[in-house]
C-alpha cells in the first residue's frame, strides 16, 4: 500500500508551491484565469502568515512514501462556504 502523509511547510520550503504554480502542465486547471502564477520569494512572508499562521486556513504538501514533495492540499472559508483545493 502506496502511503502518502500532509506536511506543513516551513517558510523555506516554499520554492516547491512556488515550483508548483509555475509549471504550466500543472497550472492548466486554471487557464481561464491566467495559467501560471508569480509566487516569487516576495510573497512568502505575507503568505505564509495567512495560510500557515492561522486558524482560518489550512495549507499542507503531500508526500510519498519516498519523502518526496507531490502536490499540496488546502482549504479555507470564503463567503461562509468551505474551499478546498488539491494539486498533485
Amino acid at each position: 500500500m502506496k502511503k502518502v502523509t500532509a506536511y506543513i511547510p516551513k517558510k523555506e520550503d516554499l520554492w516547491y508551491r512556488k515550483h508548483l504554480l509555475n509549471d504550466e502542465q500543472t497550472m492548466t486547471f486554471n487557464h481561464d484565469f491566467g495559467g501560471t502564477i508569480n509566487f516569487n520569494e516576495d510573497r512568502w512572508d505575507f503568505w505564509y502568515s495567512k495560510w500557515i499562521n492561522t486558524k482560518d486556513h489550512f495549507y499542507a504538501y503531500l508526500i510519498n512514501e519516498c519523502n518526496k514533495y507531490i502536490g499540496e492540499i488546502s482549504y479555507h472559508l470564503d463567503n461562509n462556504k468551505y474551499i478546498c483545493s488539491i494539486i498533485i
